[in-house]
């Protein structure tokens, strides 16, 4: 790549979550090779990577909210330069008519649209003038002359239909699951040795189906004979109604709610017996992947793409339509499951998968030069 590339990465916010945490990984990979990210944000907000972006000499624009188109594009014309960047990188559908038609006035032809989530499922559960605005930006879309890649082929599909699109792999640095040194230790959470610790990574949105998983975990604790606990990392608009959940169910000396961390790779290797993953859709489900690399059993739900399923010795798929007794029943089996794969071999796999992202940056470097 020429010296002083950029590349500019459109995202909501960058908070922390599984996109903005993957291009933050990124970041840090392409550094040595001369790569530069700025981003353009639709909101005024403080980020959580906002601090970290600007010592990597990155910038933050704002695009204007999508919700307006008008505002989003006029605003992009006057914040974002001309002639300045190699390549746009789109991570969101909503208002993604404006936005590429702002930066094909500003002269860019290098403009990639990345699917990270099952298009569908957004969809169905939109209002009505939201469905109507998501239909109008994929419409567009799929005539537009752009670069299209997506997570996972049920993503791609699901965004772009007939339309031929390349699957590059959001992967992860699993560098730092090697040799972890940690003080990190049950008694930190006022968990006992005995307890057995289930844990989940994921914000707060219906899509997570966080209170799902808490009737999962009320009827563990109320039928077996075993003491658990269960961590839940991340934030988002449903943490409260979830805390009352617990509350209500005199689950709070059972639950620990963690919000956000930066050592959730500690938490999975020194803390978790057991990760649990009830989606009701993933456009891919990296954090399932971050555990299998943990060498943990996972059980899951068939609404996470096959391609997130790495280790198949450590995952079980079930279909939430089955009801929670059904789950409660295959947890206790699932977690004393014998010859699983050690932890060492699991994080040997999982090295040697797609989902290191040593093995997709430069997929990502051709596409960003490439015309």
């Amino acid at each position: 790549m020429n010296k002083g590339t950029r590349v500019l990465h459109v995202v909501y916010s960058m908070n922390l979550g599984g996109i903005e945490s993957w291009l933050m990984s990124l970041y840090k990979m392409v550094i040595p090779s001369n790569i530069a990210f700025d981003f353009l944000v639709h909101t005024k907000e403080s980020g959580y990577f906002d601090e970290e972006i600007k010592r990597l000499r990155g910038e933050i624009y704002y695009a204007g909210h999508f919700k307006n188109p008008i505002e989003n594009y006029n605003t992009i014309l006057k914040n974002v330069k001309r002639d300045y960047y190699s390549a746009i990188h789109i991570h969101n559908i909503e208002g993604v008519m404006a936005a590429n038609l702002a930066f094909k006035k500003l002269g860019y032809r290098n403009i990639i649209i990345h699917a990270h989530n099952d298009f569908q499922q957004k969809y169905v559960k939109a209002s009505y003038l939201e469905k109507m605005f998501l239909l109008v930006n994929k419409t567009y879309l799929n005539k537009a002359k752009i670069k299209r890649i997506a997570v996972s082929v049920k993503s791609g599909k699901s965004l772009f239909n007939n339309q031929a699109f390349e699957c590059v792999n959001v992967g992860k640095d699993f560098t730092e699951y090697v040799n972890v040194k940690s003080s990190i230790k049950r008694s930190d959470f006022n968990i006992d040795e005995k307890d057995v610790v289930i844990t989940h990574v994921g914000r707060f949105f219906d899509m997570k189906n966080h209170l799902f998983l808490l009737s999962i975990f009320a009827q563990l604790c109320e039928s077996s004979l075993d003491s658990f606990k269960l961590l839940l990392i991340g934030v988002g608009p449903l943490q409260s109604e979830c805390k009352k959940f617990v509350f209500d169910n005199d689950l709070t000396n059972h639950v620990r709610f963690l919000d956000l961390r930066q050592d959730v790779h500690e938490i999975l290797i020194k803390l978790t017996d057991l990760f649990i993953f009830p989606s009701k859709h993933e456009g891919l489900g990296l954090a399932m992947v971050e555990a299998q690399a943990a060498g943990l059993p996972v059980i899951c739900s068939k609404g996470i793409p096959d391609e997130a399923i790495v280790i198949p010795e450590l995952v079980m798929a079930l279909d939430l339509e089955q009801g929670t007794d059904y789950w409660v029943g295959k947890v206790m089996s699932h977690y004393r499951k014998a010859n699983k794969p050690s932890k060492i071999i699991s994080l040997k796999m999982v090295l040697e998968s797609k989902f290191n992202i040593k093995n997709s940056v430069n997929t990502l470097m051709k596409l960003w030069t490439r015309l």
